[in-house]
């Protein structure tokens, strides 16, 4: 669930839908790989390629104190809009948009962002002030805090963000 999204797009084939019809190629044609080692996990793919000048794509995700770090990296030449899209727990029910802060009975996350200039353009990801649902059982919603950040970037870029927990 918490993938960036290039000029609105998805990496993946079955994010693009036009008027109700599915394209599948060359959309599906995305290639990804994944490997993961002691220092945390490395998922690349070109999945981006597809609609806008991000050639590839790649997430790293590594242990850091009190957290964890993700680094995402976007290959290509020429400019986009990217945006994150971050899903939190049951026990995190509200976003500080100040402080990049999520918090709730269970503490808070803040997040640390590098290498993107400028404040994001932070939004809810079901357009409510939740921003998001989760299901535990099968037919049953609950709202749930999820926000994107975004913010326009010139390619290549490599943006890393630091989740604190405490």
């Amino acid at each position: 669930h918490n993938v960036p999204l290039v000029n609105g797009f998805a990496p993946v084939s079955e994010s693009l839908v036009a008027n109700g019809r599915w394209w599948p190629r060359p959309y599906a044609a995305a290639r990804l790989a994944i490997a993961s080692s002691g220092a945390g996990v490395l998922l690349r793919h070109d999945g981006f390629a597809r609609a806008t000048p991000v050639a590839w794509h790649a997430r790293r995700i590594v242990p850091h104190p009190g957290g964890i770090m993700v680094v995402d990296s976007f290959g290509g030449q020429g400019s986009v809009d990217v945006s994150f899209c971050w899903n939190f727990g049951e026990s995190l029910a509200a976003f500080d948009s100040a402080t990049l802060t999520a918090r709730g009975p269970a503490g808070e996350v803040q997040l640390t962002i590098d290498g993107v200039g400028g404040d994001p353009e932070v939004t809810w990801l079901s357009g409510s002030a939740s921003g998001s649902w989760r299901s535990l059982n099968y037919g049953e919603a609950c709202p749930a805090l999820g926000v994107g950040l975004g913010w326009h970037i010139n390619l290549p870029a490599e943006i890393s963000t630091i989740f604190k927990y405490t």
